[in-house]
């Protein structure tokens, strides 16, 4: 038996996190619909960079990729992964990171859920869609394995980064749809009632619309409550019917 027979090697993913993204991206550039990105720009106040691939494409070449790597990667390879896509500005490339992400999160840490935060305090998830699909992919599936962590969404609500703010709101929005963590949801809305920013506003309202749709009628004495209705300038006195118009608007 020769040495190099003897020695034991770690077995290496087949595709390391460098490779899959650099294939990635070049399979997204070649799915890219110019007509299709610049009417993806209608959904934006703010310009963000889309490359023009149909959602339905990317998660099938999300998939495809997948299965290169799913029995030789671990959480770990996902979130290398995911430091080096989102750092891409296209939409699509956060999109792919969040996207594998998702089919690792089982595996995830606590360590991982700081590496979550970081990752939006740096504004690496700087726009509704990239925030939204990650958090109902990525993030509320992980505080789902790790209820003790949902409880860090009130730190979370606190943040002067309002992709921050608004993930501590949209991460919820699932689990408040099967009439989960209501008491957390209402909690985060009310910290988060005096945040000025529309996608704010929008954040709320759609997590108080799914809320509402397990229990109406806490919902319906959480917007009658004069200390929530009177307190801030984007809701005034106006109305329960007008309320509820503002509230529910989801975009």
């Amino acid at each position: 038996m020769t040495v190099r027979s003897r020695i034991k090697t770690e077995p290496q993913p087949a595709i390391l996190p460098e490779r899959f993204a650099k294939e990635a991206l070049a399979e997204l550039r070649r799915k890219a619909d110019p007509k299709w990105a610049e009417g993806a720009q209608r959904y934006f106040k703010d310009a963000v960079k889309v490359m023009g691939v149909p959602t339905p494409d990317l998660r099938l070449i999300g998939k495809a990729f997948f299965l290169k790597v799913k029995d030789a990667w671990t959480i770990d390879q996902a979130v290398d992964l995911g430091d080096i896509l989102l750092q891409n500005p296209y939409l699509e490339a956060k999109a792919m990171a969040t996207l594998i992400l998702a089919k690792f999160v089982q595996g995830a840490r606590p360590k991982h859920f700081q590496k979550m935060r970081s990752w939006f305090e740096r504004d690496l998830l700087d726009n509704w869609a990239s925030t939204d699909v990650f958090c109902g992919e990525v993030l509320s599936p992980y505080l789902e394995c790790f209820p003790e962590s949902a409880e860090k969404m009130r730190v979370w609500a606190k943040s002067k980064n309002m992709w921050v703010r608004r993930a501590s709101a949209v991460a919820l929005v699932t689990p408040a749809r099967r009439g989960k963590n209501l008491d957390l949801a209402y909690d985060i809305v009310g910290l988060l009632l005096d945040n000025t920013e529309d996608l704010m506003h929008k954040a709320c309202g759609w997590l108080l619309r799914e809320a509402g749709k397990t229990d109406m009628t806490r919902l319906e004495i959480f917007l009658v409550d004069p200390i929530r209705q009177y307190r801030n300038p984007w809701e005034a006195p106006i109305g329960t019917g007008k309320l509820l118009q503002r509230l529910f608007v989801i975009r």
